[in-house]
């Protein structure tokens, strides 16, 4: 059994955090997980990374594979290092990076933020992009279809490396328009959101909550 280490999504949109997880490489996106090996907050000041490298490294010893977003955190979290030393090499563990200082002043508050920028960092601003363009995509074709715009949800349920569940709510008056007769808009929905995930390699699914 191929068995890889990824990140699972969880939460809203602006408040996404994620699971380390060892899984089934075969697994679909909300399929059971092996083991829970930590977890991964890029909302904190500092960013806060728990692995339990213990269980990090002997999966690693059994041939798990990480994926390249996964790998950057286990490697801030000391855990790939401490496994690339039992094979001999000598890796350097990332400095965990300094909180933010915020300012008023925008001139000022460049060179700040690009002094800070560390790894963890890194990582964040390609794990945080996962999906969005599917969710951006599903949002203004349901908000162009509605007449109350306000009342448009669309949050990420749930997120793999390999998948994306999208949720839409709407008022009860407009999710009518949104499902269309027989369900042809809603169809139609979820075959642009599939489209968009296939550019990045996801299968995704959306789901309509009245």
């Amino acid at each position: 059994m191929a068995v890889k280490i990824r990140l699972a999504q969880r939460g809203k949109k602006k408040t996404r955090t994620y699971r380390v997880v060892v899984a089934d490489a075969r697994s679909p996106r909300d399929g059971k997980f092996i083991e829970d090996l930590g977890f991964y907050n890029p909302h904190d000041n500092p960013s806060t990374v728990d692995i339990d490298v213990d269980k990090a490294v002997s999966w690693l010893d059994k041939g798990a594979q990480p994926s390249e977003r996964a790998q950057k955190i286990l490697e801030i979290s000391g855990a790939w290092a401490q496994w690339r030393s039992t094979k001999g090499e000598v890796v350097s563990i990332p400095t965990p990076p300094e909180p933010k200082i915020k300012s008023s002043s925008k001139a000022h508050n460049k060179p700040e933020e690009e002094a800070t920028e560390e790894v963890s960092e890194e990582a964040t601003e390609e794990v945080s992009e996962e999906a969005t363009e599917e969710e951006n995509v599903v949002e203004y074709i349901v908000s162009e279809i509605v007449e109350d715009k306000k009342s448009v949800k669309v949050d990420i349920a749930s997120s793999s490396e390999e998948s994306v569940q999208i949720e839409v709510r709407t008022s009860p008056d407009d999710m009518g328009r949104v499902i269309g007769k027989r369900g042809r808009v809603a169809r139609a929905i979820r075959t642009v959101a599939q489209a968009a995930a296939d550019e990045e390699g996801l299968d995704s699914s959306v789901e309509f909550i009245d």
